[in-house]
């Protein structure tokens, strides 16, 4: 739909040995396009990257589109709410608890007229378990 308008660039650390869900990038890439880029007035970009940083791996889908208001953005750094609206970022969320536990997190920022920045965070180290090495 947006044809030339958008540009997508990829940043992959390709010595990263991560192993993702299927389809875990898919929700956030489709917001920020859908919500971010679509409503802007010209070109968008949106950069995914993945990097180890230490002991972390550290996923970023990042788009300079139109960033996300104060009071929803409180609301979606609290995903855990019941009746939150977002059901693409909640099921992520979920999703990556379910294959990772405790060793991630979730973190998005976003200014007016910016931009907006998701990040997960997944500890490499295993679990007690063993059962889900990175």
């Amino acid at each position: 739909r947006l044809g030339s308008k958008l540009d997508v660039q990829y940043d992959i650390d390709e010595t990263t040995d991560l192993e993702i869900p299927p389809l875990l990038l898919q929700p956030i890439v489709e917001n920020a396009i859908k919500h971010g880029l679509y409503p802007k007035r010209g070109d968008g970009h949106v950069h995914i990257s993945v990097k180890e940083v230490g002991k972390r791996v550290v996923i970023e889908i990042l788009d300079d589109g139109v960033g996300i208001d104060a009071s929803i953005l409180a609301d979606l750094k609290n995903l855990n709410k019941k009746n939150h609206g977002s059901i693409g970022l909640k099921n992520v969320m979920h999703r990556l608890i379910g294959h990772f536990g405790d060793r991630c997190h979730f973190n998005i920022s976003s200014q007016i007229d910016v931009g907006t920045s998701v990040q997960i965070f997944v500890d490499k180290k295993k679990t007690l378990e063993g059962d889900r090495a990175c």
